[in-house]
């Protein structure tokens, strides 16, 4: 069944309440991470030593946790923080993939008859967001939780080029050699999805302090490519 209304949201308050962690590494290092959940959340916690869950996970991964200290909330870490990062997923490719993996794909609540194509999906993602719990909590603002400033941050990273980016930054600001990640497979197929200039305009406007966001943060120079 569905998830409607006010129930939806207040769900997806409870489940988007922390998404910010901090970390002491051994050599007295603190960095703060803020990453909201299913925009790599699970990849950060994992790649910092983090006890995590999902289909990311490292080699080693105990050692990690065992050797750093961590905290959600800023304010009770009794360290000064070295460094603010934040990690934000591209919006036009975090709603096709929302698409395909948890409609197409998982279809819970029979999403799908509601939106049984891409465009039908675009055109309606409020209303669907709004009554589909699972698309909601895979789709949700980031910047409602990240802020809407990038300079709050010293860098901001890229989601999909995270293992790149973030954990070379990690290694260098820890002096930890961090493992290789593992990841289990998903399921690929052709589904024959078009994105028109409709459909990226359309995600823009939706997502517009999500998308100023990423502009904001490349204009001053905190994006990692």
């Amino acid at each position: 069944m569905a998830q409607h209304g006010n129930l939806c949201d207040s769900m997806l308050d409870k489940d988007l309440s922390k998404t910010r962690f901090i970390v002491s590494f051994p050599n007295k290092k603190v960095v703060s991470v803020a990453v909201t959940r299913k925009c790599g959340s699970s990849t950060a916690y994992s790649i910092i030593g983090y006890t995590s869950t999902g289909v990311h996970d490292r080699d080693n991964k105990e050692v990690l946790f065992n050797n750093n200290e961590f905290w959600i909330y800023e304010d009770e870490c009794p360290h000064d923080i070295d460094y603010r990062y934040a990690i934000i997923r591209d919006p036009i490719e975090r709603l096709l993939s929302v698409y395909r993996h948890r409609i197409l794909i998982r279809n819970k609540d029979n999403v799908k008859d509601e939106c049984p194509t891409w465009d039908s999906f675009v055109n309606n993602i409020e209303h669907i967001q709004k009554n589909y719990y699972d698309v909601a909590l895979h789709s949700h603002f980031q910047t409602d939780k990240l802020g809407l400033d990038p300079t709050a941050y010293d860098k901001i990273f890229l989601t999909d080029n995270i293992d790149d980016t973030f954990v070379p930054c990690i290694e260098e600001i820890s002096g930890t050699n961090i493992p290789p990640i593992k990841l289990k497979p998903t399921k690929q197929f052709d589904d024959g999805i078009v994105v028109t200039q409709q459909h990226i305009d359309l995600i823009k406007e939706y997502y517009c302090n999500d998308c100023n966001f990423l502009e904001q943060a490349q204009a001053n120079q905190l994006l990692v490519q």
